[in-house]
């Protein structure tokens, strides 16, 4: 897995699927396609350039985006918006929205051969256990939405094999009350929790602040009960 931020991707083709998605004018309620450029989106948009940057990452197209710190607008709406207009030889009418998307679509992404290293998160699972089940500073200041993503970080970490299937965990070790099935059940119902895209934030919205409070409980039980078993 590849963390950028407070962002988790499973690997670099997610990364690369992501930053299209952002450039990309987006449909409204009504079909119609609008340039939701939000402060938001920048933020994510230039945290994603960084990492790939630092990682010998570019954009075929626009080499020098990364490097120069380009926004999301000046990338996803002037930039293309030009290169589209060079490609066409048509410098008087509108580009399309659906142009433009496409146009993204067929970006290519290439590596220079330097500080291409991916290093993938290998978290001091020690550190995490003992900040959860110690509610210290480090777990306790984290916002609702941080905690249930480190909770669900750190069961996938207590229970994915490295041949990436998960280990069976037996009722037993919960009295009864919870098994294999209700584990897989948290870590699905809090998945959104672990990323930024506008799909995930629209389903952490239906989450009350009561459920937040009681999935951290429970997520908390898992995560100790399962390290305490050495599962």
């Amino acid at each position: 897995m590849i963390q950028i931020d407070a962002m988790i991707f499973e690997n670099i083709e997610q990364v690369f699927h992501r930053l299209k998605d952002l450039l990309k004018p987006t449909s409204s309620r009504n079909g119609k396609f609008v340039d939701g450029y939000s402060d938001g989106k920048d933020k994510e948009f230039r945290a994603i350039g960084r990492w790939l940057y630092q990682h010998g990452y570019y954009i075929d197209k626009f080499p020098s985006a990364f490097s120069d710190g380009i926004s999301l607008v000046d990338l996803g709406y002037t930039e293309i918006r030009q290169a589209i207009q060079r490609e066409t030889g048509n410098y008087t009418g509108a580009v399309k929205w659906a142009s433009r998307r496409e146009f993204i679509d067929n970006l290519q992404f290439k590596n220079n051969g330097e500080n291409n290293t991916i290093v993938e998160i290998q978290p001091d699972l020690m550190a995490i256990i003992r900040d959860i089940s110690n509610r210290n500073a480090a777990f306790m200041d984290q916002s609702d939405d941080e905690k249930l993503a480190t909770l669900n970080n750190a069961i996938e970490f207590l229970l994915r094999n490295p041949n990436g299937k998960y280990k069976f965990v037996s009722e037993d070790v919960f009295f009864g009350f919870l098994n294999s099935e209700s584990i897989r059940k948290f870590r699905n119902e809090t998945q959104m929790f672990r990323h930024a895209s506008a799909q995930s934030l629209m389903e952490r919205s239906l989450f009350s602040d009561n459920k937040k409070k009681f999935y951290i409980g429970l997520g908390t039980l898992i995560v100790v009960t399962l390290y305490d078993n050495e599962i």
